[in-house]
């Protein structure tokens, strides 16, 4: 913590004490919406001669109602202080805790199936005297993952879900972003789910995350019911959410194909509809998703032909003109590609004419940039659109700006930063921050984005750097829909961390996310006519990243070639198998071979004509003793390079 007031003028850390106390009275004191609600406790049966523990909401119990249905495991009985979370005497309200949760804590079993039981209890609700025959379901979070869950189970009397802030499907990069583990939302999620235990044995995107995706992408198949998604800018899953919209639009039954909605606000996780988000107020977004929300409910639930029906394909607030579009598709087709090339301390739509041009950062694991806000999830982070004006800037930040701006630049979609970097180390990690610069001085943090230079190419193989190299690293930031305004600059900060948000990286080239040394790196952002390094708008080509102005510079342009002969080795020590790369400045005849302490050659890597670039061969130490060894890289002319590597078993 005392990092962090160090890098704020302002001390900005989130007052933990004070969150507790506020989270604790709103426990305790009585906050129910103005609907009078009767609570009626529910035992709802389900399979191994159980029950679930539920309550029923109901303004009036002798009324048959349509009924909204939400499953949490949060504890049921918190809605008794804080009020149903719709505000309408039109429904009744069932509140059921997950089984092995609080009031279902008696049922509880392994593996639980939780969607079955929620389909178990729709059923059971359905044909009780007080519903209709009509049930939706809501909630946030984990309540809305658990509606896609029942929704599979197609339940005969589940009508129409509403989730907020959860995708359908998973993915490797809801959890590994730029090939970087989400590290705050995981540990988040430690204390009650072993999902963090999974995704931390596949860093790379291997089977398991194919046969995730693929799993989970085709579970939009079996939904038989309209959705309506909500979401918000500043969530950790919004860019799933779009993800998912889109794949209910194309995959589901023609008959609701189009019924799916999808809405986007100015919204944090767990703050849809208020007034306040970080640092800023969106009193243009104020209760808009509990709007969208009873309309949609009202004319799927409801049989009242007085009602009046409109919710748009999508509704995606803008922010700068801090509107709602309605728009039929998004990103918006009319969205140009924009460019901005970072030349000395600014951003211009036009390419560097200069031969060079380099600035430098430098990143410490041990003092990393601390996270400021944006897409984080634990309560002791700020979250959303903080004011970045007190960020101190250091040998650590590079910071570009654009002229002030003359007329607004709209974005929609897809943003990146295509930047060329060299470093001193194995690996290291770029990270960005796009933000806002009022005229009056504040810097509205809008999104970020954080890459592994070992994932430069792609995500399935890891790829050391060869100090010096020049490497185009493609930075994915999250979607967003934005209109700069005039009077206003666009600024891109550049860096080596994002923590904890992202889990920081140790510069020794060794395996990820386990203890070692730590390594300061010293990275150089190149901004030239051969390496135009480019913060990239509405980067999308039909719905997917393209080439960018930056890598279409090196055709298929993902790392300039090594500068210099060399060999390096991962990790090392290393006790089974060792990854060698050698560096070929241009094309050879190269011998790679493995000596140990005598001199005798005890592995041969590489034998024959090799072309420029960066190799790796794998080291198998099987038939091997522990002990120091040495990989000696050879090209004609005695050039050499010798490696010394450590076999530990």
């Amino acid at each position: 913590m005392d990092y962090c007031v160090k890098r704020w003028n302002t001390v900005r850390c989130t007052p933990i004490l004070l969150i507790l106390v506020v989270q604790i009275l709103l426990f305790l004191l009585p906050a129910h919406s103005s609907a009078e609600m009767v609570r009626y406790p529910l035992q709802i049966p389900v399979p191994e001669d159980t029950w679930l523990a539920a309550d029923l909401y109901t303004p009036d119990s002798t009324q048959a109602l349509p009924v909204i249905f939400i499953q949490t495991p949060y504890n049921k009985s918190k809605y008794w202080y804080t009020g149903v979370p719709l505000n309408t005497e039109d429904y009744a309200f069932v509140i059921m805790d997950w089984r092995g949760m609080y009031g279902s804590a008696h049922a509880a079993r392994p593996q639980p199936q939780y969607g079955q039981d929620g389909a178990i209890a729709i059923e059971w609700i359905a044909d009780q005297p007080w519903c209709n025959g009509r049930v939706g379901t809501f909630g946030n979070s984990a309540m809305g993952q658990i509606q896609f869950l029942t929704a599979l189970y197609q339940p005969e009397h589940l009508v129409c879900c509403v989730p907020l802030n959860h995708p359908l499907e998973s993915s490797y990069d809801k959890y590994y972003h730029g090939g970087v583990k989400r590290a705050e939302f995981l540990n988040s999620l430690s204390n009650w789910q072993p999902i963090p235990y999974i995704v931390g044995n596949h860093p790379l995107y291997d089977q398991f995350w194919e046969n995730v995706e693929q799993l989970t992408g085709d579970n939009a198949n079996d939904i038989t019911v309209p959705i309506l998604l909500i979401t918000g800018w500043w969530d950790m899953t919004a860019d799933q959410n779009i993800k998912t919209w889109y794949n209910l639009r194309e995959q589901t039954h023609p008959s609701i194909r189009n019924e799916h909605r999808l809405v986007i606000g100015p919204w944090t996780h767990n703050t849809a509809g208020q007034l306040i988000q970080g640092e800023w107020t969106y009193p243009e977004a104020r209760g808009r998703s509990e709007i969208a929300a009873m309309r949609f409910f009202d004319h799927w639930l409801r049989d009242d032909p007085e009602i009046p029906y409109y919710l748009p394909d999508v509704a995606c607030f803008e922010l700068g003109s801090n509107e709602f579009l309605f728009l039929d598709e998004w990103p918006s087709p009319d969205a140009e590609r924009l460019a901005l090339y970072l030349h000395d301390g600014v951003m211009m739509p036009h390419m560097p004419t200069e031969t060079t041009g380099v600035d430098s950062f430098q990143y410490n694991p041990e003092t990393p940039l601390w996270t400021p806000g944006g897409r984080t999830h634990s309560i002791f982070l700020p979250a959303g659109p903080v004011d970045l004006a007190g960020l101190m800037i250091g040998d650590d930040i590079l910071v570009y700006d654009t002229p002030v701006l003359n007329e607004p630049v709209e974005v929609s979609g897809t943003i990146r930063a295509d930047v060329y970097v060299s470093t001193d180390c194995l690996d290291t990690d770029v990270s960005v921050i796009l933000a806002d610069v009022y005229p009056d001085g504040r810097v509205q943090f809008i999104t970020d984005g954080i890459r592994r230079l070992r994932f430069r190419n792609d995500y399935t193989e890891e790829l050391l750097a060869w100090p010096g190299t020049v490497h185009c690293l493609e930075i994915p930031m999250q979607n967003m829909q934005i209109e700069f305004q005039p009077g206003h600059r666009i600024r891109l900060y550049v860096n080596g961390s994002n923590f904890p948000r992202f889990d920081r990286n140790l510069n020794n080239g060794g395996e990820m996310y386990h203890t070692g040394p730590m390594y300061i790196s010293n990275t150089k952002v190149h901004r030239s006519a051969l390496y135009p390094s480019a913060l990239v708008f509405n980067a999308q080509d039909d719905g997917g990243p393209g080439p960018s102005p930056a890598s279409a510079t090196q055709g298929d342009g993902v790392t300039a070639l090594p500068q210099e002969f060399g060999v390096s080795a991962f990790p090392n020590p290393f006790n089974e198998r060792a990854s060698v790369q050698v560096a070929l400045p241009e094309r050879g005849e190269l011998t790679v071979a493995v000596y140990n302490v005598n001199g005798q050659q005890v592995a041969t890597l590489a034998q024959g004509e090799h072309s420029a670039g960066t190799h790796t061969f794998s080291l198998d130490a099987s038939g091997l003793a522990s002990g120091v060894y040495f990989v000696r890289a050879a090209l004609p002319g005695e050039r050499t390079q010798v490696r010394k590597v450590m076999l530990v078993r």
